[in-house]
């Protein structure tokens, strides 16, 4: 926090003595929040949301906004269509999925979309969907024999049956130009095959994951209209739009050859 120790301590000393209580459970050097203190984050928490979207041009109306976390690839098959329909802008933030529940807590984000992760008394996680995985390669081309894999993605090729590795990186949109150059198979979710006009294989058959949706547990009131207080309101809207897309993205009906 590039501020002394001396200082900290006489900061947290200030703010306690400010609200009145002890905010913090002191056990030798190490201090921890107390049940006060976790009441008060939570609501410093959603405050610094309502002043981060106040400090727009109040002047003339602007767009809601949304910040995601998540694979690029699922972002350009759920959420870049919405955009489509111009109520609201979105803002990709690039972050390791491990930190999703930390960003999601300090407002660095709004929403988080991958196929691991991990509920907790202060994050809601919901399911979106099945993803349907298939192996994949380039259309007209002869299936090469290697596989890429990506780091950052599930792959579920089964542990039984023995392949060749030709590429591992870290992105999965790697894996996935690899394909399509057709020097290399990879296993996709069939959703994100398909955007990008990749042939998909029957066989063998892989197993498939789920996909998720993340949001702080009181992300529903951060921009809910204080004088409408039974309106939905924006954030709400783009839930609902997001849901209804990962509906039809990953229930679509889809060809596949042997």
């Amino acid at each position: 926090m590039h501020v002394s120790a001396s200082a900290l301590s006489r900061s947290v000393t200030l703010l306690e003595q400010a609200v009145g209580h002890p905010l913090f459970t002191r056990t030798g050097r190490r201090i921890q929040l107390n049940p006060a203190g976790l009441t008060l984050l939570a609501a410093v928490r959603d405050a610094m949301r309502w002043v981060d979207d106040g400090l727009g041009d109040t002047a003339s109306p602007r767009p809601a906004r949304i910040r995601v976390a998540g694979h690029s690839s699922w972002l350009g098959v759920l959420v870049i269509p919405l955009l489509a329909q111009q109520t609201f802008e979105i803002e990709h933030v690039e972050l390791d999925l491990a930190d999703a529940r930390s960003a999601l807590l300090r407002g660095a984000i709004d929403v988080a979309i991958a196929e691991t992760l991990s509920p907790s008394a202060d994050i809601v996680v919901e399911r979106l969907g099945t993803v349907v995985r298939a192996v994949c390669n380039a259309h007209g081309r002869r299936a090469p024999d290697g596989f890429a894999v990506s780091d950052d993605a599930l792959d579920g090729w089964p542990v039984e049956k023995p392949r060749t590795i030709g590429l591992r990186c870290s992105r999965l949109e790697t894996t996935i130009e690899a394909c399509r150059a057709g020097v290399l198979r990879c296993i996709l979710p069939v959703a994100i095959a398909k955007a990008h006009g990749l042939r998909i294989a029957r066989t063998p058959r892989i197993a498939p994951s789920q996909l998720y949706l993340a949001r702080r547990a009181s992300a529903e009131n951060w921009d809910r209209d204080v004088n409408r207080a039974d309106a939905p309101s924006s954030f709400d809207a783009i839930l609902v739009a997001l849901r209804e897309r990962a509906q039809r993205v990953l229930y679509a009906p889809s060809r596949a050859t042997r």
